[in-house]
């Protein structure tokens, strides 16, 4: 995580990024989510480079 005065940033968790995925409505998006969220899971230690 990365913490700044008035902002913070942190990797979304597979649960967060399912989330998304039911909710995007364009479909290229929903892939594309898909495809982050397949990466966080073969590659856990890797995670910020496939996370939202």
């Amino acid at each position: 995580m990365v913490k700044m005065k008035r902002l913070n940033l942190s990797i979304a968790t597979d649960e967060e990024m399912q989330k998304l995925i039911l909710e995007e409505t364009v479909e290229e998006m929903k892939q594309a989510y898909t495809e982050m969220l397949e990466g966080c899971q073969v590659h856990p230690f890797q995670r910020m480079w496939y996370a939202v």
